[in-house]
């Protein structure tokens, strides 16, 4: 039983490091969150044993959590380049007329060549549709679709009037 007891703290020493380790490899990959381990104790008894006699078994892992907390936000040169304040992912699909959702906190986006945004992976970044105003038109996964940036969005126009207001000092 001793050895028992002994081996399963060494476990959880090594998932310990394991999860520590994942957290320093990921330190500078954009989006990451953190992550930590949570053990408890494994604590046997009989019913011929007092509950204040029992003597601890070992210990066993109860869960590794993700860490949700708010990481910094750096400014980009890349004008697609997004963060999120607070809770919530980036949704994300294999394809843009479909295949598999994905989430993602990383934020770095660029314009492949037919025009959606995607990300390094060539996922494509999904969108809500909005009226002219930019108010929400409909909601929910089944909404959403592929957010692509057309080449051109329109012909330019010169200006033919400019109208402006000037206050000299006295």
């Amino acid at each position: 039983m001793a050895l028992y007891t002994s081996l399963t703290g060494l476990l959880a020493a090594q998932t310990d490091l394991s999860v520590i380790s994942n957290n320093i490899a990921n330190v500078n990959s954009t989006g990451f969150k953190r992550s930590r381990a949570d053990f408890g104790d494994i604590i046997t008894s009989s019913p011929l044993q007092s509950p204040l006699r029992a003597i601890g078994a070992g210990t066993a892992l109860n869960g590794i959590f993700r860490e949700f907390s708010q990481g910094s936000i750096e400014a980009t040169p890349n004008a697609l380049d997004m963060a999120l304040s607070g809770e919530g992912f980036f949704v994300l699909r294999t394809d843009p007329s479909g295949g598999d959702l994905l989430y993602s906190r990383s934020g770095a986006f660029t314009r492949n060549v037919d025009g959606y945004i995607v990300d390094a992976g060539g996922n494509h970044l999904q969108g809500l549709p909005v009226n002219a105003d930019g108010v929400t038109t409909a909601t929910g996964i089944g909404n959403a679709f592929a957010l692509q940036i057309p080449e051109f969005s329109g012909d330019a126009n010169s200006t033919d009037l400019i109208q402006t207001t000037v206050t000299l000092p006295q």
